[in-house]
Order: structure tokens, then C-alpha cells, then sequence
């Protein structure tokens, strides 16, 4: 993780002065877990507590360097994860909570991520939106939010959710309650989940069909802490 930071950092500081992506993949809450010395044994959660405290720790850095060189309020920050919990590494790889299913499946546990998005001035603190949005959403976001067109001749699955960040956000806090009746769904058309070239699942509104079935590991959950 020190290698990581570390490398983020410098490429901040490097392209301070111009518009820039940094793309950071954390590999701290992937098993095998190797959390520092320095976070070893500092959760309650065991190893994987210790990772996520590792991680926490690099995220804040990378946000107050950003502070730091004036950057902040000028920077689209979206923190998310790829998948689930790996349900068969038990207390090593995270929880579902009350959803179904982890990695690998496309069940709301394999598939529901956090997705946090963070821009001073532009996004209220503390705002939540209730739109089923996907990770493939990022991209057609990043060039409407700084006004590129999407490249010809390629057909995408995401939608832009700058109508969200926007207007949505900021008329909740104008006004005080939740729109999103009145916003256009992200995806009218549903979303489509495949289990490798299969089509698995598909969501609409608050509805969602299992075209197949998915095993689930046969696994006996242990206590967050215990190994």
C-alpha cells in the first residue's frame, strides 16, 4: 500500500497544474489479505477490519493532499467497489449483510457496491440518491461532466449521471426532500446481468427476474474477527 500511495501522490503533485485522472485500484480488501504492520491488529474485524482501516487511511491521505494544493473543490472524487464479499473466504473477504449471494454471482450481495461521490460546491454533503446506477455509468459521467462527447461508433451500456449529481442533488437541498419521482430513471430500459456470456438476471424499477439460478458456496460463516 505505501508503494501505491505513493505513486498516486507523486502523479497528483506531477499534474497539479492541469486537468488529470488518477485511477487507484486498492488491493487491500482482496484476499490474500497483507495489511502493514503499522495496521496490524488495530480492528476488531480481524484481518480484514485491518486492511479496510489501511485503506481508509490511504483514502483520507490522497483527500487532504488534494486539500492541501488547493485542489479539492476543483476534483470529481468517486470512491466504489467491484463486487461483493468472496462468501467462501468467510470473515477474510467482508459480509453481505441481509442480501443474498456474494462474488461472482448476481445477486444484490454480488452486486450491490458501495458508490460514494464527493465534489465540494458542486455535490451537497450528505445528499443520497435512490437511482440504480452501474459502475459502466462512470465513464459517459466523467465526459459529460467535463464536456467531451462520447467517442462514434462504440455502443455503451452507461449512462451519464451528471442529470444526477446536478439537478437532482441540488433540488433536494434547495427544497429540502427527495425528487427522484420526478427524475428520469438512469436506465429506462433495465439493467442486464450476465454470468459470464450468459444472461443471468435483469433489474427494472424495482423489479428484478433471475433468468437463472446461481449455487451458493456451501460455507459456514464464522464471526467477523475469527479466523
Amino acid at each position: 500500500m505505501t508503494k501505491f500511495l505513493g505513486n498516486a501522490e507523486e502523479f497528483i503533485r506531477e499534474h497539479k497544474e492541469e486537468p488529470f485522472f488518477l485511477y487507484f485500484a486498492f488491493s487491500n480488501n482482496h484476499v490474500t489479505l497483507s495489511p502493514s504492520d503499522q495496521f496490524s491488529d488495530t480492528s476488531p474485524l480481524g484481518t480484514y477490519g485491518d486492511s479496510t482501516n489501511e485503506m481508509n487511511s490511504a483514502v483520507t491521505d490522497v483527500m487532504d493532499l488534494l486539500n492541501d494544493l488547493g485542489l479539492r473543490e476543483n476534483t470529481l472524487v468517486i470512491f466504489l467497489s467491484d463486487n461483493g464479499p468472496f462468501l467462501e473466504m468467510c470473515s477474510k473477504a467482508g459480509f453481505e449483510g441481509p442480501l443474498r449471494g456474494g462474488k461472482s454471482t448476481v445477486y444484490e450481495g454480488g452486486i450491490r457496491i458501495p458508490f460514494i461521490v464527493s465534489w465540494p460546491g458542486q455535490i451537497p454533503a450528505g445528499s443520497v440518491s435512490r437511482h440504480t446506477v452501474s459502475s459502466m455509468d462512470i465513464f459517459p459521467t466523467i465526459l459529460d461532466v467535463i464536456g467531451r462527447p462520447l467517442p462514434t461508433g462504440i455502443t455503451y451500456d452507461g449512462s451519464s449521471l451528471k442529470s444526477i449529481l446536478y439537478e437532482e442533488f441540488l433540488m433536494s437541498e434547495k427544497w429540502g426532500f427527495e425528487i427522484q419521482s420526478q427524475m428520469a430513471p438512469v436506465h429506462p430500459e433495465g439493467l442486464f446481468f450476465y454470468s459470464g456470456e450468459i444472461l443471468t438476471a435483469m433489474r427494472f424499477d424495482g423489479y428484478k427476474v433471475h433468468f437463472r439460478l446461481q449455487p451458493q458456496p456451501l460455507t459456514t460463516r464464522v464471526g467477523f474477527g475469527e479466523e
